[in-house]
């Protein structure tokens, strides 16, 4: 049988299987996404921009909860679809109210920032390096992440982290990473780190307000260890694509 001209016919078979997976109840959080873009995007592969938004958001409720604006900027997402992934988190925070809707808590307060970082990461089993970007009142407004296949390590280039710091128009920053497995404390690797994403932050014009270690069942915050403004040596002499 020809396909489609129209293209409407394309991915009917793909679409077909991921509808039966999700009443099976043993999809990923990405499909559930994909799939919730078949009526936005008929025509077309939603598989891609499902993990473009949720690298950008952290979650499908971050991505529901995001401001048409904010979609847009995704690639691949338009006007449209943008808006009809956001009425879609406003017809949610009707059914389940404003403050269960939020993806993040309202403001940065360590101690819930903390509870929610334990909650975000307990499923993951692979290291996830995530900013969050908060407004001059203090809330935060957004999120990017970049993951990992291994759970001790990410690569990742600073023009990306750049990127993320130079479009979301926030006044500070929040770097936070998980350990998958063992305790929250830093190794002298992550001192590294902090101090050349802070440096990095500095150059955006941001302020660098916490780097946190998310572990199992605890979370580690440099600000609060005091050592947040550390200047080693070793951060000097190291690439910055060498320490991540």
């Amino acid at each position: 049988m020809a396909e489609k001209k129209n293209g409407s016919g394309l991915h009917d078979g793909h679409r077909q299987r991921l509808l039966d997976k999700i009443e099976q109840g043993s999809v990923c959080e990405h499909e559930y996404l994909e799939a919730l873009l078949f009526s936005a995007l008929p025509r077309k592969n939603t598989n891609d921009i499902a993990h473009k938004l949720l690298a950008e958001f952290g979650s499908i409720k971050g991505v529901l909860f995001a401001p048409v604006p904010a979609l847009q900027r995704v690639e691949g997402v338009g006007r449209n679809v943008a808006a009809y992934l956001h009425i879609i988190g406003v017809c949610l925070q009707g059914v389940i109210g404003k403050q269960e809707a939020s993806a993040y808590p309202n403001a940065f307060e360590k101690r819930s920032f903390a509870r929610f970082l334990i909650k975000r990461y307990e499923n993951i089993r692979t290291e996830v390096l995530e900013f969050f970007m908060v407004d001059e009142f203090g809330r935060i407004c957004s999120s990017r992440s970049f993951s990992s296949d291994t759970s001790s390590s990410i690569c990742i280039e600073p023009r990306q982290i750049g990127e993320y710091f130079s479009t979301r128009g926030g006044s500070g920053v929040i770097m936070v990473h998980n350990h998958p497995f063992g305790d929250a404390k830093p190794s002298a690797r992550d001192d590294v780190t902090t101090e050349k994403c802070k440096e990095l932050a500095s150059t955006y014009g941001l302020a660098f307000l916490d780097h946190l270690i998310c572990a199992p069942n605890s979370v580690y915050s440099y600000q609060d260890a005091g050592i947040i403004k550390l200047k080693t040596e070793k951060a000097q002499k190291l690439p910055f694509e060498e320490i991540l």
